[in-house]
Order: structure tokens, then C-alpha cells, then sequence
């Protein structure tokens, strides 16, 4: 079974290579949608990001193609939970890695801080899904759900984006490394969230170390 969804994540990373953005927006699309797949939609996305270091790839499209696919969705995920309720989380909720627990703290989110917990609570893995049906079951206005989607989209493609073009030339090196130690797609997703933590402190260290020398030789 190991072998079979190694398989299958190789084929569709070279769906993904063959076809980039129209590939892209199929697969995020699909997961987004609740159907989790081999290989996860942050995964592909810092797959793109590899592709925009070699200049293969243009990184509007590759922003612009995971917000469209995102939204669109997470936006028929939004639908079905609004229709039948709670009664999706106790028939289906295994298939997409949600349980009960995980929809009530996404509840309480709601009722403390309001519809723009969607855009954090999308930053995290394994908790899009879990947001989406959340949103829909509390009855979030349409409208809001596909406004703060698209903003956590943008943020979430921009971030990875950034670890696949970050890595370059040693993408192929730590997908490899990764692939070995876990066939879990939402642990997956969170190494590659710690990476984007760790890129983003070092690209912070970086840039302030920048300014205060500039800042020395002005005076």
C-alpha cells in the first residue's frame, strides 16, 4: 500500500510538472474540495516554487492559479457542510481527517474572533478542511468565506511558494528526505510550515541586519 501511494504521489508530481498551473489548480482544487491526496496541496505548491527558481514557473500564475482553485474548493466544501450540517463530520469525517473535537475548537474560534479566524485558521495544517466545513455549519455569510479564503490563498501561496524558491538547487534533496520519513500528508505539511517558519526568520534576521548596517553608515 506504501508503494501504491509513493506511486501515485510520483505521477502526480509529474502531472504537476507536465501541466504546472492548470495541474496545480486540479490538485488544490480536489483537496480542497475534502478529497486528500498523495501528494498535499502545500507540497505542490513549494514543487511550483522550485519551478519558478529554475525559471520554469511564473509566480503570479502560480499565486493566482492556488487562490482561484482554493476558494473554488473549499467553496463546494463550504455548501455541502452548510446543507447537511453536522451530519457530514459523523459520516465522512474520517475520510478527511475531521473530527468533532477538531469542528468545536474551530467553533469556538468563530464565536471569539469572527469570520476572519478563516484566514489564520487556513494557515494551519491539517485545519483548512476543518475551517471550511466549520464555516459552512455556522452559517458564515458567503461572501465573507470567499473573501478571507481568497486573502489566506494568497498568503498560504506566497509562503510556500517562497520555501520552493528558496530551496533551489536542494529541493529534490529535502523532497526526497522528507518522502522517507513520513507517508503522512498533514505531517508533511507540518515540516513544511516549521521550514516556512524558519525561512521567514532567517529572511527577517537578514533583512534588519541589512538596515542597521545602512543605517550605521548613514551616520
Amino acid at each position: 500500500m506504501t508503494e501504491f501511494f509513493a506511486s501515485l504521489r510520483e505521477t502526480l508530481q509529474a502531472f504537476l510538472e507536465a501541466h504546472q498551473y492548470k495541474a496545480l489548480a486540479v490538485l488544490i482544487g480536489v483537496e480542497e474540495a475534502g478529497v486528500p491526496l498523495p501528494l498535499p496541496g502545500d507540497l505542490a505548491i513549494v514543487f511550483m516554487g522550485y519551478q519558478v527558481s529554475l525559471g520554469r514557473a511564473n509566480p503570479f500564475w502560480v499565486v493566482a492559479s492556488t487562490i482561484v482553485s482554493a476558494t473554488a474548493g473549499a467553496s463546494v466544501l463550504y455548501w455541502i457542510a452548510r446543507y447537511l450540517g453536522g451530519r457530514i463530520v459523523d459520516r465522512f469525517g474520517r475520510f478527511i481527517r475531521l473530527d468533532a473535537e477538531r469542528l468545536e475548537q474551530v467553533e469556538r474560534w468563530f464565536e471569539r474572533y469572527g469570520a476572519p479566524v478563516i484566514i489564520i485558521g487556513r494557515l494551519i495544517p491539517g485545519l483548512r478542511i476543518a475551517v471550511a466545513v466549520a464555516s459552512g455549519v455556522v452559517h458564515v455569510p458567503f461572501w465573507k468565506f470567499v473573501l478571507y479564503t481568497s486573502i489566506s490563498a494568497a498568503i498560504w501561496a506566497g509562503i510556500y511558494m517562497g520555501i520552493g524558491w528558496a530551496l533551489g538547487a536542494q529541493y529534490q534533496k529535502v523532497s526526497e528526505a522528507v518522502h522517507r520519513i513520513t507517508g503522512d500528508p498533514i505531517l508533511v505539511s507540518g515540516i513544511v510550515a516549521a521550514v516556512a517558519v524558519l525561512v521567514g526568520l532567517v529572511v527577517y534576521w537578514r533583512v534588519r541586519r541589512r538596515r542597521s548596517r545602512q543605517s550605521r553608515s548613514e551616520t
